[in-house]
């Protein structure tokens, strides 16, 4: 969390997953820890889909 807050709106941050952006919050066991790092990824982003 202090990672991405620190980087938030700063630098960019690469963040790669095998999950829909929408179910990244499911990986962290804290439901409200979880959010608050998906807001800061997801606000100020450029989104990739990659698909088969």
């Amino acid at each position: 969390m202090q990672v991405m807050g620190n980087r938030s709106e700063i630098r960019s941050t690469p963040v790669t997953s095998q999950l829909p952006t929408k179910d990244l919050h499911q990986i962290i066991d804290d439901p409200t820890l979880g959010g608050s790092i998906t807001d800061r990824i997801a606000d100020y982003s450029n989104i990739i889909n990659l698909n088969k």
